[in-house]
């Protein structure tokens, strides 16, 4: 390996310690096919480093100039770029060099996370930490990154190398047409330690870059690579934000919340809910700056893409479907009050910026009264029908409308424990009108009227004010529910009992469910039952998770043979239970994790126990087994069913088989050798990291017709104790959920 790539030692060096794998923190994805990602240091123009006492001092690059840190920038990015040239052409190439030439660490032989391939897409840590946040350069150096000086202006050596990289691409001859290998990009913006004015400035400064950026791409003159060469573009994603601490600084979360109206687009978002603000001592204003980052954030016009992030590259037909968060990370504050809740949901009824939200619900403590009215906000949020009994209001004389409330008009968004409106409190304004007002309880003549004020949640506002739809009344949120996560606290007694009730009323829509819950009271049939068009199921309980595939089931109603009575708590029952290959459940199992003893010998029977059922059971394509490094002795008895076939095979588009059949002649002899469909195989690993998340089945395996079964491993670095019931939890039944709910869908 090093005679065939040592050319590329001297870039290895220049990225060395720069590169580290990180693991996404995403608790709730628990089939991710992306568990990890290659987070990128650039250089910085100051740093910190360590005297003759090991004590840290501060030191700039101002002895060296702005031409030296360029000049160092542009050798990390050139060294970025033959690297990910090297991913293109030879994946194992790849994984050498950054193991052992660039210090990133990887996982062994067998482990998972080094066996999965690694695509070379950079998130990039940019220079911004309270050294520098005063800095004007902060968050314009992506310029430098992602602009044309890559394609206009490389150095020889550069250039060489990656000539070097196409000689040894086997897919690649001198007459085939040129490849260009597309490196995505993101930057990663951290609200952690970070002022108001240096965090408004880095977010500007990134949007100014954007658009440059664009602009640069756009004006220069598109050329196609040259026959039989690669050439490397990176590209420029959507920006990562971690707004954790966000409502710490008010006036940066206002800020935040206007440049995200001026469509500044994010692959990712991440917040926590908190009306708290230790920098505010009116509660009033707390409230306000929480209402008016909850409106920017969900917003309800849906906002045009100004910028494209694919520069000359794969413009695509999807652009005009995306909308401006990729996904969007929040997490509530448990101390959140029932107004909070009621305005956070407000804004998310309404919501025109993201499909893809992820709500982390740490609901307070054993109020069941408060947890009862989360979850009517929530059910209002995703799939109600505005029923005004939210508020105990009676129904009004005209129907429920949606409006746009003029610009500047006064707004009455407090109000007392009997619902009035508090006589000494400030109106709050908009400079601009507000859409997706919503009017309820409405006696159709009187001054001020009940409405819904996105971020606000219940208000009066003036009649006069409000600009009537000539529509009928709509739903706003009308897109149904297809997917939904539910993950419950396993360490603290949780109120799960409503559970069923629930999913009765949203189960229809669902296509895929993943219930992670301490104790499931329903089985398999059940909830097929209540969710008719599910195509896939994920149960996660103490000691295994399983999804099951039911895209191609059919649940028969005198097939009463369900996984009701499997003992979801112990490896060996489970792994019975899915030996039993007679059972139509077991055969939709087609992923498996399982947390075995700890105990020596207990690991080594249950061990056994997982060699025979993959025996049995054919239909299992993934298996992950968390382990230690002390159980390795065991680790052969499972990896000899890797690449072993299972009895599904991978299916052919309808298209290509039409492609198939034109081609064919008419008269065509018969051979007298028939061919079988193209096998689903297994794959063993060592997984060593706890936690590890599931990869999918590789695309270019699939485009071969290969489905693998894979069987991994995974070190454990904690346990899983029994869940914990509190003294004073009490089983109250669920009639006065089930009523509540009831009148918020």
């Amino acid at each position: 390996m090093d005679r065939r790539w040592g050319f590329l030692l001297p870039w290895c060096r220049a990225v060395k310690d720069l590169i580290k794998y990180k693991r996404v923190d995403r608790e709730w994805e628990f089939w991710s096919d992306e568990s990890y990602f290659l987070e990128v240091k650039l250089p910085m123009r100051c740093g910190m480093t360590e005297d003759e006492n090991g004590d840290e001092y501060e030191y700039g690059m101002e002895w060296s100039g702005e031409n030296e840190f360029k000049k160092k920038f542009k050798k990390v990015r050139e060294a970025l770029a033959l690297l990910a040239a090297v991913a293109h052409v030879d994946q194992s190439a790849w994984k050498y060099l950054l193991s052992r030439y660039c210090a990133v660490k990887l996982g062994g032989e067998w482990d998972a996370k080094f066996a999965r391939d690694i695509r070379a897409d950079y998130y990039l840590d940019q220079d911004e930490d309270w050294r520098t946040m005063d800095e004007d350069h902060i968050g314009l150096d992506l310029v430098l990154f992602c602009g044309v000086d890559h394609r206009t202006n490389p150095s020889k050596d550069y250039v060489k190398a990656l000539a070097q990289i196409a000689a040894l691409n086997t897919n690649l001859t001198s007459t085939d047409p040129g490849v260009d290998v597309v490196i995505p990009v993101r930057c990663f913006y951290p609200c952690h330690g970070i002022s108001k004015d240096g965090g408004e400035k880095i977010m500007k400064n990134v949007l100014v870059s954007e658009k440059t950026i664009q602009e640069m791409w756009q004006r220069l003159e598109q050329q196609q690579v040259s026959v039989g060469e690669l050439r490397c573009t990176f590209v420029l994603k959507p920006m990562i934000a971690d707004l954790d601490g966000i409502m710490d600084w008010p006036e940066m979360a206002k800020r935040v919340g206007k440049l995200m109206s001026k469509s500044m687009w994010f692959s990712e978002v991440k917040l926590t809910a908190q009306t708290g603000c230790r920098r505010i001592d009116d509660d009033s204003e707390a409230r306000k700056v929480f209402g008016q980052v909850m409106a920017h954030l969900f917003g309800s016009t849906r906002r045009s893409r100004e910028v494209n992030y694919c520069s000359e590259l794969e413009v695509g037909a999807e652009a005009s479907t995306q909308l401006q968060l990729d996904t969007l990370i929040m997490k509530c504050d448990p101390e959140l009050r029932a107004v909070d809740v009621q305005a956070m949901s407000s804004a998310m009824v309404v919501n025109q910026t993201t499909k893809n939200l992820a709500m982390i619900l740490d609901f307070p403590g054993l109020d069941r009264a408060s947890t009862e009215e989360w979850w009517q906000w929530i059910a209002y949020s995703f799939f109600s029908k505005r029923a005004p009994e939210l508020f105990g209001c009676p129904r009004g004389q005209v129907d429920d409308r949606d409006a746009t409330l003029n610009a500047n008009a006064p707004i009455l968004w407090e109000f007392d424990y009997r619902g009035q409106p508090v006589e000494d409190s400030t109106p709050l304004t908009y400079p601009t009108p507000v859409q997706a007002v919503r009017t309820f309880s409405d006696d159709g003549s009187s001054e001020w009227v009940n409405a819904i004020v996105p971020g606000f949640g219940r208000c009066r506002v003036q009649r006069r004010e409000l600009v009537f739809s000539d529509v009928g009344a709509v739903e706003v949120n009308s897109c149904s529910l297809i997917s939904l996560t539910l993950s419950f606290e396993k360490f603290e007694r949780t109120f799960s009992d409503g559970l069923p009730y629930f999913l009765t009323v949203i189960g229809p829509s669902l296509k895929s469910l993943t219930l992670d819950v301490p104790e499931l009271e329903l089985g398999e049939e059940e909830i097929l039952e209540i969710c008719p068009n599910l195509e896939k199921l994920s149960i996660c309980g103490r000691v295994g998770d399983a999804q099951f595939n039911f895209s191609d089931f059919r649940l028969d109603e005198e097939d009463s043979y369900g996984l009701d009575s499997i003992d979801w708590h112990s490896v060996r029952s489970l792994t019975r239970a899915l030996s039993c290959v007679r059972n139509p459940f077991v055969q939709c199992v087609r992923k498996l994790r399982v947390y075995p003893s700890l105990n020596p010998s207990s690991f080594a029977r249950e061990t056994k126990a997982l060699q025979y059922m993959l025996k049995k059971n054919r239909s299992v394509e993934y298996l992950e087994v968390g382990t230690m490094e002390e159980h390795a002795a065991y680790i052969q008895l499972i990896q000899k069913h890797n690449h072993e076939r299972v009895d599904r095979s991978i299916k052919v588009p309808i298209a290509s088989k039409v492609a198939f059949l034109s081609v064919l002649s008419a008269n065509t002899s018969p051979t007298g050798e028939n061919k079988t469909s193209t096998p689903v195989l297994r794959e063993v690993y060592l997984q060593r990291d706890y936690g590890e998340e599931l990869e999918e089945l590789d695309s270019d395996l699939e485009e071969a017709g290969l489905c693998m079964q894979r069987v991994y491993f995974q070190r454990t670095q904690q346990f899983r104790e029994p869940y914990v019931m509190s003294d004073d939890y009490e089983d109250n039944s669920t009639e006065t959920f089930k009523r509540k709910f009831e009148k918020s869908t």
